[in-house]
Parts: structure tokens; C-alpha cells; sequence
């Protein structure tokens, strides 16, 4: 997996105020609004790799490991995810140069770039092919239905760590600390933001994983018969080899 985490620390907008209920400014500042933005990229699709490049892939390739989902002698897919963060700030001039500090926006960007490789071998056998292909696309579909859950659960898992307006802001404090108050409030949003997504690609594993089960890798061995390419030699019938 792959984050790039983005913010928007300094270009504090500060809106003038000059009134002797300082602190009540402050917590008049609403909430901040929180966009979580989901794309993903159509699967791309390579059969280039022969069943013996495919199993040697996994020692060989330069995608970390939480970005293969499935890896067999006929099939694999992948998915890089990308996570961009971004955090803006407003923030109220006060009397006495005193000022008021507050998350403004929180914007998550999840996108997901899945590639499905299939064996040559299965490259004419129709019925492997397409089981294959549907098995691998299963994945696909679980990493899509993954990122969507999340979107409700990053609104809640910020609700919780942040029931007030109050914990969004930071003041009234002299102007000179007014880049500190904005770094502060940013690393506790990152910091409720980075549990998220750990917890994200725990889960993502979990689901992952469930799709590849013996139920699922039996059925795949024998649903177009027990003699076809993707099928290992040895556990192919004695009326097959002699074919």
C-alpha cells in the first residue's frame, strides 16, 4: 500500500474579529467538513507470464505484499492503493493579536489500481480462462466493496475522536503561535486517520484471504474437469496424461 499524505498547513485564512467574547468565537467555529473521495481504475489486464514465471513472481516482484491479493500458477491479481490526505485550516483574528485556529476541511482520497495476470497456458482454454478470470475479479470487487465501507467508517471513526467543534480548534493564542496550532491539530487528525487505514488493510487481508479458502481452490481444480492446462500434472487423471 502506498500513502501520500498531503496538507495544507499555512494558507490560513484569517477572518477579522475584533470583539471582547474572544473565547466564544472560537467555539462558534463549526465543524469541519470531511470528504472522503473513492476512484478506482479499471482492471488492466497482462497474460504475458508463462505458469512457471507466475509462480516465481512473488520472490520477484517490486509490488509490496499487502498489494497481492492472489497468487497462483495460473492466476494473480494485484492492487495498489493509494491514499492521499489533505488537511485545511481556517482561523479568526481576535483582540489583543490573539487568534483562533481550526481544522476546516479533512480530504481523504482513496484510489485502487488493480492488475489481474492470467497464465499463457489457460490463453486457450475457455472454460479455465473464464473461471480464472471470474475467480481473480473476485478480489477486485471485495478491494471496491472495502474502500466504500470505509468512507462511513472514517466519518465515524472522526466523530468519535472529535465529538466537539472544540476539539477541531486551538485558541485564542498570540498570532506567532498560529503555525504551531495548525501542526498540532493536523498530527491529532493524522493521527485518528493513520489508525483508520491500518485498520483498513488489516481488514482488507481478512477479506482477502476469505476468497481464497481450500472450498474455492478445489473447485477451481476441478470445475472444468481434472485434465485441463491449469491443472498440475500429477493430479491429473491417468486417461488424461495418456492424451
Amino acid at each position: 500500500m502506498k500513502i501520500i499524505a498531503a496538507a495544507t498547513l499555512w494558507g490560513i485564512v484569517l477572518a477579522s474579529g475584533f470583539t471582547a467574547q474572544a473565547a466564544e468565537l472560537c467555539q462558534g467555529l463549526a465543524n469541519p467538513v470531511i470528504n472522503v473521495k473513492i476512484t478506482d481504475a479499471q482492471p488492466r489486464f497482462d497474460y504475458s507470464m508463462t505458469q512457471k514465471k507466475m509462480a516465481e513472481y512473488a520472490t520477484n516482484a517490486s509490488l509490496p505484499a499487502a498489494d497481492i491479493y492472489d497468487l497462483t500458477v495460473n492466476a494473480m491479481s494485484t492492487g495498489s492503493m493509494r491514499i492521499d490526505r489533505q488537511v485545511k485550516f481556517r482561523g479568526q483574528r481576535l483582540a489583543d493579536n490573539q487568534v483562533c485556529v481550526q481544522v476546516s476541511d479533512v480530504n481523504v482520497h482513496i484510489h485502487v489500481d488493480p492488475v489481474i495476470y492470467i497464465a499463457k497456458e489457460l490463453h486457450d482454454e475457455g472454460c479455465e480462462f473464464k473461471e480464472y478470470y471470474l475467480h481473480e475479479m473476485k478480489h477486485v470487487e471485495e478491494d471496491r466493496k472495502l474502500v466504500e465501507d470505509y468512507k462511513a467508517i472514517i466519518d465515524r471513526n472522526m466523530a468519535f475522536a472529535f465529538p466537539e467543534s472544540a476539539d477541531y480548534k486551538i485558541g485564542p493564542v498570540p498570532a506567532a503561535q498560529t503555525d504551531q496550532s495548525a501542526q498540532s491539530l493536523r498530527e491529532n487528525v493524522e493521527g485518528v486517520l493513520t489508525a483508520t487505514f491500518d485498520s483498513m488493510m488489516r481488514e482488507r487481508r481478512e477479506r482477502q484471504r476469505a476468497i481464497d479458502n481450500t472450498g474455492e481452490y478445489l473447485r477451481l481444480a476441478h470445475v472444468c474437469g481434472e485434465n485441463g492446462a491449469g491443472v498440475k500434472p500429477e493430479l491429473r487423471t491417468t486417461a488424461g496424461n495418456k492424451k
